[in-house]
């Protein structure tokens, strides 16, 4: 995965993902991971635009911060402020999924190749 930009919280309830790398806001069926400190949060697929995936998390995390659960756990929009508090500024890395081909089709595989990663390092944001 290559480092595409940055996560943090310029105040107390605001998340903020800022795509460093320009082109990766434009990928599509792409794998994210993100990290604080020496510990990887969240691993995750974004099957639109990589980059609209984005605006969402910001939008859905600082939206809980302020209160309103409705796409993101109280809980998790906590533990996010927590560890950028501790480890700013987080770092976001992607890349665009491979494409498995089969005798019978080619098919992106960006969904299920996100499960080795979450076994190996249980990202505490990712939700099973």
């Amino acid at each position: 995965m290559l480092r595409v930009g940055r996560i943090e919280i310029p105040d107390n309830d605001t998340f903020g993902v800022v795509i460093e790398l320009a082109k990766a806001a434009h990928w599509e069926k792409a794998i994210s991971g993100s990290a604080i400190g020496d510990k990887i949060q969240r691993i995750g697929p974004s099957k639109g635009k990589f980059g609209g995936q984005r605006k969402e998390c910001t939008r859905d995390v600082t939206a809980s911060l302020h209160g309103k659960h409705e796409h993101t756990p109280k809980l998790e929009a906590e533990g996010w402020r927590k560890c950028l508090r501790q480890d700013a500024p987080g770092e976001d890395y992607a890349r665009i999924g491979y494409r498995v081909t089969t005798p019978v089709e080619t098919f992106p595989a960006y969904n299920d190749e996100e499960a080795v990663p979450i076994g190996l390092y249980d990202p505490p944001f990712c939700r099973r």
